[in-house]
């Protein structure tokens, strides 16, 4: 098979003998790379340019194999090495986070445009000082959302009614149109009831839903979110140039229904509990404020 050239993040590195290294990575065509780096534990190595570390970006020159297994590492170039991110308190506990969502969504031989970007930006993101617990909740959406899943949250999941958009006296924009089969107020009502979130149901169900309707039997009931907390969400994931992890400055109490959203996400989509989801959900709690300093 030919030899394939890509960059990449290491996602994850496991010593597989005296002088070797297993480790997995993240290739920019969003696929996942498994491969054995002989000798690299020995050092100076011809062809290896860097040491491999937790989320290095740089350029795998490997031998994929035939019938599965490790692909062997011809040369690895590091462009971008995050020691730095690591030193600063809690820094190495959010790489870790974002590696191991990483190899958890990406898989071998499937490419998934827009994770690679997605985790691109997330390490960015913490290499300018950015909110750690912001960048991995923003990041787990769109990671999940690369793969065309991850849950709703501008509309019911059960009725499909979005929440109607508030008028701006100082931009003069208007309501917008009812949507198909709602009728004048029901939009409005089911958004000022107190609204849940489940998981397991794919996302938010407004007030109306939440209070009248049960869900399937065994199936995720969710919890209740508050609406500061959905606009909180909403703002993380706007791609808007004023948006995004720029504003995320949530109230602490918003912090926390957050931590629990992110976890119950995880949960759901990875089938097991991931080894860095408790400094995961602590990451979000830590970027909340008092409300007294606002």
């Amino acid at each position: 098979m030919p030899i394939i050239k890509t960059d990449a993040y290491i996602l994850r590195l496991t010593p597989y003998s005296n002088t070797s290294m297993a480790f997995s990575a993240l290739s920019s065509n969003g696929a996942l790379v498994r491969a054995l780096a002989r000798g690299i534990r020995r050092c100076p190595r011809k062809g290896f340019e860097g040491s491999l570390d937790l989320l290095s970006r740089g350029e795998i020159v490997y031998y994929p194999r035939a019938h599965g297994g490790l692909a062997l590492l011809k040369e690895w170039a590091e462009d971008e090495h995050q020691g730095e991110v690591g030193g600063r308190e809690g820094g190495l506990e959010a790489l870790s986070c974002l590696a191991e969502m990483a190899e958890n969504l990406a898989a071998e031989e499937q490419p998934c445009p827009g994770l690679f970007e997605a985790l691109e930006e997330a390490v960015r993101g913490l290499r300018g000082g950015g909110p750690a617990g912001g960048i991995i909740l923003r990041f787990l959406f769109k990671g999940l959302a690369a793969f065309g899943e991850g849950p709703e949250i501008w509309r019911c999941v059960r009725c499909g009614r979005r929440q109607p958009e508030e008028p701006s006296v100082a931009s003069g924009t208007a309501p917008r149109p009812l949507g198909r089969g709602e009728r004048p107020g029901i939009g409005a009502a089911a958004w000022r009831r107190p609204v849940r979130f489940s998981a397991g149901e794919g996302g938010i169900i407004c007030g109306i839903c939440a209070a009248a309707e049960a869900p399937a039997h065994g199936s995720d009931r969710g919890f209740d979110i508050g609406r500061g907390t959905l606009e909180a969400l909403r703002g993380l994931l706007s791609d808007s140039p004023s948006g995004g992890l720029v504003l995320w400055r949530p109230l602490r109490p918003h912090a926390q229904q957050l931590a629990r959203l992110l976890t119950a996400v995880a949960r759901h989509a990875f089938g097991a509990e991931l080894r860095t989801l408790a400094a995961a959900r602590g990451a979000v709690v830590a970027d909340g404020i008092e409300p007294d300093a606002c």
